[in-house]
């Protein structure tokens, strides 16, 4: 263990053997090995050099929405940002913000000074730098459309990115599954009054309290597909709307979100997971992706 572990642990913010399932959204994953959270972008930036540098397996999680651990836990080092300093700042039509920053939070900043673009993102429990990873969205828009620049950690040197850069896609980004760490972005929004901003984050939340249910999940489990039709419509014609496995369900009020019913494992949603894919493949011919990321120890 290096200097700023060490210097974490005795503050109270490195942790081993740390249950995954008490920072994830769906409440399930084994444990990590070390688990620590950082609380500023040096601290960070050191742990993940300490990891290269002794070949040590690591994973950045935010609030550890749109992820999967597995039961068996992770054999390395799980680095949370959700709690990193970082001054965000506002000029003109630009935001700057802390990768670690919640969606939610950057949208009510985005509203507070009259810009408008980010409505969408509002009640999205995902932080800044899991959303440019997934190039994440809603309500027909996306990350992508939004954001002007990144600065992250990328081969032992800071570098600043481009969004046209960022091999932006659908749910994809030249980040997912790569060791680049992002810090923090900068946002290009438009001017337009409080109260517009404020009734389209009004109805925006108003849909998902309507379509998404209340108990523990990880958003939406499968992509749209290439065809352009909606995961969760397939499975419910699939007539899956409801299905369990051990602790997880298939949940009855959108059938694209699989919710914990209570004491569900990986394993249990990863069965429910294959069994969905099969079904509506049986169906209508169709294998479904997933938008969640499982985290392979």
């Amino acid at each position: 263990m290096n200097s700023t572990l060490k210097n974490l642990k005795a503050e109270g913010r490195c942790f081993l053997d740390e249950p995954l399932a008490n920072h994830t959204t769906w409440g399930v994953g084994g444990k990590a090995k070390i688990f620590v959270i950082p609380k500023t972008l040096e601290q960070l930036i050191e742990i993940v050099a300490f990891c290269d540098e002794q070949n040590i397996k690591f994973k950045t999680i935010g609030f550890g929405s749109n992820l999967l651990f597995l039961d068996s836990g992770f054999d390395g080092i799980v680095i949370s940002t959700k709690n990193l300093d970082h001054e965000n700042s506002v000029r003109d039509n630009s935001i700057v913000v802390g990768a670690g920053e919640s969606l939610t939070r950057l949208s009510r900043l985005a509203l507070n000074n009259g810009l408008t673009g980010l409505e969408w993102a509002c009640g999205i429990p995902g932080t800044v730098g899991g959303a440019i990873t997934q190039n994440a969205g809603a309500f027909g828009m996306d990350i992508s459309k939004v954001l002007s620049k990144v600065l992250v950690y990328e081969n032992r040197q800071l570098l600043t990115i481009k969004a046209t850069d960022c091999e932006f896609s659908y749910r994809f980004s030249r980040f997912l599954n790569s060791k680049s760490l992002i810090l923090d972005a900068c946002f290009t929004l438009k001017q337009d009054s409080k109260i517009n901003i404020k009734e389209k984050m009004q109805l925006f939340s108003s849909r998902r309290l309507q379509t998404q249910p209340f108990e523990r999940s990880a958003g939406s489990v499968f992509k749209m597909t290439k065809e352009g039709a909606p995961a969760g419509y397939l499975i419910e014609e699939a007539g899956l709307k409801g299905k369990q496995i051990g602790g997880a369900k298939i949940s009855e009020k959108h059938a694209n979100f699989i919710v914990n019913n209570g004491g569900a494992s990986a394993v249990d949603i990863i069965n429910l997971i294959n069994l969905i894919r099969e079904e509506v493949f049986k169906k209508f011919n169709v294998w479904l992706e997933t938008e969640i990321e499982i985290v392979e120890d």
